[in-house]
């Protein structure tokens, strides 16, 4: 079992600095740190990627005053626990076409939209996860560095520390997503428009 605990102490041992044992203990200056920067580490990191383990679709709800947004025929509510769009879905699978969409505030200005002219859409997304569990080995790296490099600076005094982390969270990245990537399969999109074509 991991825990977003043991995600602070591997980033504090990159970076030299004594384990914690609790992050709501406000006398100590690194799990002040790690909880002030754990939770936007997390969110850079589940935006970097559509990770397997946070992806999901939902048919949108519709927004209220859908006259209110003429550009488009539709406005869909923005899901909640949505961190990035993915993309509307084709339910023709063979299309390769994507569909057209563009994100906005509502007029009350207490969220957002999903403007479309996407009749009944699907979204793709990123969920924000927050259960270390569900994670991938590589992601959980990655995640390591993305925090170290957040909190070397405060932690250590060293700004070069910071900017070595960032590196080596940049090229975790990239492994991480190399390996993800090879979990999907789509048909190339020349296969799709070659179908097209002949249709």
């Amino acid at each position: 079992m991991v825990c977003a605990i043991d995600i602070c102490n591997q980033a504090l041992f990159h970076l030299g600095v004594a384990a914690i044992s609790d992050l709501d203990d406000g006398g100590d200056i690194s799990a002040v740190a790690c909880k002030l920067f754990y939770d936007s580490a997390l969110r850079t990191a589940l935006r970097d990627h559509p990770w397997g383990f946070a992806k999901t679709e939902v048919r949108m709800s519709p927004a209220e005053n859908q006259d209110d947004y003429p550009s488009y025929n539709y406005a869909y509510q923005y899901p909640y626990d949505c961190l990035r769009p993915l993309g509307i879905l084709n339910k023709n699978r063979k299309d390769s076409k994507k569909i057209e969409y563009d994100v906005q505030i509502n007029h009350s200005r207490t969220g957002k939209v999903i403007l479309t002219d996407q009749e009944n859409a699907i979204l793709s997304y990123i969920v924000f996860i927050d259960d270390p569990n569900l994670y991938d080995g590589w992601f959980v790296e990655m995640l390591v560095l993305c925090l170290a490099s957040k909190i070397a600076g405060k932690l250590t005094g060293d700004t070069s520390k910071s900017k070595n982390m960032l590196a080596a969270y940049l090229q975790a990245k990239d492994q991480a997503q190399a390996v993800a990537g090879n979990e999907n399969y789509e048909e190339p999109s020349f296969y799709n428009d070659f179908l097209q074509a002949r249709n």
